[in-house]
């Protein structure tokens, strides 16, 4: 009880537990002055011994040069990314909140910066399963040890290493996943939390991505047909996508790059997760009515940028696929997908679209699994005060993946970005937000009035 009563909102945390024990130097990240070094963690965490696992660490200064004594941690998002590349954007999110507030980035074991374990391999998924079995043996590192428990366990050895006692979090999308583990295993030293576009941790999040993504799509067609100028370009977009879908059925279609020269196909196979990932951004999103007539019409220059402008990257990028990655998707409870838990009924993506947008299922039985104990456990209250937003047009994290927030986060306040998709940040409306959040760590101080001025990139014209 007394641990639950330390981290309810107050204003500023109690100071330092600790003088600093992590060595940092001078240093320049995103155009920002800031201070770099590395902190040694068990990659074991269940023994503590053996190898070990050099975490980097990235600390941006409060700009008043007089921090208040409760950073904020960056959590990237994934499962993959570097928190430390994030820099430009974190700065940009936390505008206002960084005079006072020193920004932390931890590249999270296996990313960037801290031992990113990675198997080579090409770009043809059928391989990727064997080139995991292949190159497991040469690893410099045990795959099993890189998930999510075990990087906020090293979060928190980070934070008490800096001096911190209490922290705030931001995670967006898998960060969001990311800053939930840390709450539930580190409460004590958790001052608030922010989670943008996110699910709560006992959503399965893949699994809904058949009817999340559609419903993104069917609101989308629908503000097409309330636009009078989409409506009369595109009466039916509904109708272009079952022809464009018709056509990819009776087999692919040859396509070249204007811009290049280069030519390739584009598949059925391709039209999920493409449709998907455009909707990801609102600005992808409201070129799709366009894009899927002209396609249906026989017109398939505009294709390309469909491909191109919303896709996320698979899970092998060029520099080949990484274990941590992969770990995450094959074994925790939130990113596991099933073929029999995944309903696909009157929804555009299939489960094969599904599984191209995460990991191939024989690639997740070459992924070696990790015991228990590097794997969170199902959630309870933690009673921190959290921030929630997400884009209500956000296909894979929407408003409904966090509905009943206040069961698992009783001091939360739930906030929808209006048409936004999974993709938005730094706005100054939601900068206001965030700095007034992080002020005393209130919900209550929050006016989110701004958001309702939100208004929705244009479609594209006929």
């Amino acid at each position: 009880m007394l641990a639950a009563l330390l981290v309810v909102g107050t204003a500023c945390s109690p100071g330092p537990s600790s003088q600093p024990r992590l060595a940092l130097h001078g240093c320049e990240v995103a155009g920002a002055a800031a201070q770099c070094g590395t902190f040694a963690v068990p990659e074991d965490r269940s023994s503590g011994h053996g190898r070990t696992i050099r975490l980097r660490v990235v600390v941006v200064p409060a700009a008043s040069g007089s921090a208040l004594p409760d950073p904020v941690f960056w959590l990237a998002g994934g499962p993959g990314g570097s928190a430390v590349d994030d820099a430009a954007l974190a700065r940009q999110t936390l505008a206002g909140v960084l005079v006072d507030r020193d920004l932390v980035f931890v590249d999270q074991r296996g990313t960037g910066g801290s031992n990113d374990l990675r198997c080579p391999a090409g770009d043809d998924p059928r391989s990727w399963a064997g080139a995991v079995r292949d190159c497991l043996p040469s690893l410099d590192g045990d795959p099993r040890a890189y998930t999510t428990a075990w990087g906020m366990d090293d979060l928190d050895d980070v934070r008490a290493a800096l001096g911190y006692d209490r922290i705030n979090v931001y995670g967006g999308s898998y960060g969001a996943s990311a800053a939930q583990v840390y709450l539930e295993r580190h409460a004590a030293h958790a001052r608030s939390a922010i989670l943008a576009a996110g699910t709560l941790l006992d959503v399965p999040v893949y699994e809904q991505f058949p009817a999340t993504s559609q419903r993104a799509l069917d609101q989308l067609f629908a503000r097409c047909a309330a636009d009078a100028s989409c409506a009369a370009a595109f009466p039916d977009p509904a109708g272009d996508l079952r022809a464009l879908t018709a056509r990819l059925d009776a087999g692919p279609v040859q396509l070249t790059d204007p811009a290049t020269g280069r030519s390739g196909q584009f598949t059925r196979a391709d039209l999920g997760p493409g449709l998907h990932g455009a909707l990801l951004d609102a600005a992808t999103a409201a070129a799709l009515p366009r894009l899927l007539h002209s396609a249906a019409a026989g017109d398939w220059s505009d294709v390309l940028a469909l491909v191109a402008g919303g896709q996320d990257e698979p899970a092998a990028e060029k520099a080949g696929l990484q274990m941590m990655e992969l770990t995450i998707l094959c074994s925790e409870s939130q990113e596991r997908l099933t073929r029999a838990e995944t309903d696909t009924a009157g929804s555009y993506l299939s489960y094969d679209d599904v599984r191209a947008l995460t990991v191939p299922e024989d690639v997740c039985r070459a992924v070696p699994q990790p015991p228990p104990a590097a794997l969170y456990t199902p959630p309870v209250p933690v009673d921190v005060p959290v921030l929630l937003l997400n884009g209500d047009a956000d296909p894979q994290d929407p408003p409904d993946n966090v509905a009943g927030a206040q069961r698992l986060f009783p001091d939360s306040l739930a906030l929808t970005v209006p048409y936004e998709g999974h993709h938005y940040a730094g706005t100054p409306c939601q900068a206001g937000i965030f700095q007034a959040f992080l002020q005393h760590a209130a919900t209550g101080d929050v006016d989110a009035g701004c958001l309702q001025e939100s208004k929705p990139p244009p479609f594209l014209p006929g």
